[in-house]
């Protein structure tokens, strides 16, 4: 299957019920519009900012659900859109948060472990400057990191704690992978 088959493929299959098509852009919307809201009460309303924080969650908790849904359904070789079940879209998405919890927590210890090790936890603050403070999302956070990050590191930095930071990159990247992995057999199987 070349590239063109499997954009072609992938764009038929979400077109192929406008109902739900719609009802899962709506979906995914709420979530970002209810984390804006939960930013901008965050200082002023403290009811606004809870009730807002918490409706984030819950539709986000969804979206993570449906989701694992739909990479179950085609891993089962389903070519339909599943439908939107509410309540075991919003377990599976727990399910997910769980896996990704675990894998963070791991990731935390050994970056602890490696970071200390090599030294590189003293050139932290100066990269963790160079993130923009409210990022939405991972690529948002590391586009402008990727320009500064350099320039944030001291030119006393050992290439111990350098070679520490390379390291600890590898490691996330291989770890997301997995976590991935771990989340399609969590879609295939239906168990943590």
């Amino acid at each position: 299957m070349n590239l063109t088959e499997i954009f072609k493929e992938s764009f038929s299959f979400s077109i192929q019920n406008w109902k739900k098509l719609l009802i899962i852009v709506v979906l995914l919307f709420i979530p970002s519009f209810f984390g804006t809201l939960y930013q901008q009460y965050q200082n002023s309303n403290v009811i606004l900012f809870f009730i807002s924080a918490i409706l984030a969650i819950i539709f986000g908790l969804i979206v993570e659900g449906y989701t694992l849904s739909v990479i179950g359904d085609t891993i089962k070789g389903s070519d339909l859109i599943p439908d939107i079940a509410w309540k075991s879209n919003f377990i599976g998405g727990l399910k997910v948060l769980v896996v990704e919890i675990v894998y963070g927590i791991i990731l935390a210890i050994i970056f602890a472990i490696i970071l200390a090790i090599t030294g590189s936890l003293k050139l932290l603050p100066n990269l963790l400057s160079t993130v923009p403070v409210g990022a939405s999302n991972m690529t948002a956070m590391a586009t402008p990191a990727v320009n500064t990050a350099a320039s944030a590191l001291p030119a006393t930095a050992s290439p111990l704690a350098i070679v520490g930071l390379i390291l600890v990159a590898i490691i996330a990247i291989v770890a997301v992978f997995f976590m991935n992995v771990s989340i399609c057999r969590l879609a295939k199987t239906g168990s943590i």
